[in-house]
């Protein structure tokens, strides 16, 4: 029989001692939910410990998804086995235990502690720190906390998060909520009891910065910044390649130039980012509801107001124009033709071509959920666009593309863009109710 070791490229088998044999437990440490990645303690009760379970299982999903755009690394069948564990506390704490939420790591391994002693922050208030620690915990495991610069990964672990919160036209609400985690040793120098070398505004800084670079002015950066850090992790996976034949760990000085990459991207649109934090919703449009609207028929004009910005935004990849012979007559010359050139509105499947197509320059965009859309998710894309169920048409009014849908009934609303004078870069989005039968609008 082989020894098992970790310079062995041998793919390894999932066994019965990877996995949990018994989900939850009660035991003398106290309530117990484990998974394939997660050890959860609660000393409180056993629903504190499955609500937090679903946090960390919910992020650590998220962080797959939005590492599957740099690397590929965690779709490996034994990543993650055993290796985060979150104790749930309600001892008192004492001062030299502050703060309340610390992460800290043992080799490959990350250690979440969170205390709710009386007179402290509930579990449910705690739960945004658990998902970043959670978040962080991903990054780690993946080793892309070594690949990449320190800002990049605390702006990751908090977008992560936080993903799907709406946006704010206030900067102020989309800062990280509470205190930084403590621990984090592994990350920094100690300059004092408690203290470490990042600068006081480290992660408000770098959670700013990030989600810029990953929503700011409708995601238009977040290609860019996804491909510089896929760069960073394919030269780290060529080093480690290299470093089991050499001995001598030069990781760092090896990762500078794609570290400095990813640092030029920002530095480059630092002005863009200035402008950004003064008005955080520029690039998407300002909804003007119609009246009387009730939650599915907003969440259908959500999904309209992604359909009309990407149509505007990608107006230019499919004509719209078509030729229309004319026939007229003349007793001189005889029957003569001429061709007229016609408007015709930009149909779904049409979009969803322009939108798909892996010729053109990869593309982002916030969805209807406030989640990052990706030119490559074609399912979402074609779910987005209703093209299996033809939930929406378009048409064309004066020039201006219109997207409709039925409301039930006899309804049909109406749905386009208009030019904002006030703030040029986020246009109006209109709607209108209008009777399928007589034409007239309802609202």
């Amino acid at each position: 029989m082989r020894d098992r070791s970790v310079l062995d490229d041998l793919p390894r088998m999932l066994d019965e001692l990877d996995l949990p044999q018994m989900p939850e437990r009660e035991s003398q440490l106290g309530f117990e939910v484990r998974t394939k990645e997660f050890v959860v303690v609660a000393r409180t009760n056993m629903e504190d410990a499955r609500q937090a379970a679903r946090q960390m299982q919910q992020i650590w999903h998220r962080s797959g998804d939005l590492a599957d755009h740099w690397t590929q690394v965690h779709r490996r069948p034994t990543f993650g086995i055993g290796s985060v564990q979150l104790l749930i506390d309600n001892e008192p704490v004492r001062e030299q235990d502050q703060p309340l939420v610390s992460l800290n790591v043992v080799g490959i391994q990350t250690q979440i502690a969170i205390n709710v002693a009386a007179g402290r922050p509930t579990l449910r208030d705690q739960l945004p720190r658990i998902r970043e620690a959670t978040a962080w915990a991903f990054l780690h495991t993946a080793e892309l906390d070594v690949q990449l610069p320190a800002w990049v990964c605390y702006g990751l672990a908090n977008f992560i998060a936080n993903e799907g919160s709406r946006l704010s036209a206030q900067v102020a609400e989309l800062l990280p909520k509470a205190e930084s985690l403590g621990g984090q040793q592994w990350k920094g120098i100690r300059t004092g009891p408690g203290k470490l070398d990042f600068p006081e505004n480290h992660r408000t800084q770098a959670a700013l910065q990030v989600r810029y670079l990953l929503e700011g002015n409708d995601a238009e950066l977040a290609p860019k910044f996804l491909a510089a850090l896929q760069q960073a992790a394919r030269g780290a996976d060529q080093y480690w390649a290299q470093e089991r034949r050499d001995p001598t760990r030069q990781i760092d000085e090896k990762l500078k130039p794609y570290e400095r990459a990813i640092n030029g991207l920002a530095d480059k649109h630092a002005s863009g980012f200035q402008s950004w934090l003064k008005n955080p919703e520029m690039g998407q449009p300002k909804c003007e509801p119609a009246e009387d609207s009730n939650q599915s028929v907003g969440e259908l004009q959500q999904r309209m107001v992604t359909i009309l910005k990407l149509a505007r935004r990608f107006q230019g990849r499919s004509s719209t124009t078509s030729q229309v012979r004319v026939a007229s007559f003349d007793r001189e010359k005889g029957v003569a033709h001429r061709e007229v050139a016609s408007q015709t509105p930009r149909t779904m499947d049409q979009l969803y071509r322009d939108l798909t197509d892996t010729k053109q320059p990869q593309w982002a965009t916030i969805g209807p959920d406030n989640r990052l859309l990706f030119s490559g998710e074609t399912e979402r894309i074609r779910k987005l666009l209703g093209i299996d169920r033809n939930t929406f048409q378009s048409q064309l009014r004066e020039d201006r593309w219109i997207v409709s849908t039925t409301t039930g009934g006899r309804a049909t609303m109406q749905g386009w863009l208009e030019e904002n004078k006030d703030d040029p870069t986020r246009p109006l989005a209109k709607f209108a109710i209008v009777d399928t039968a007589t034409g007239q609008r309802r609202s």
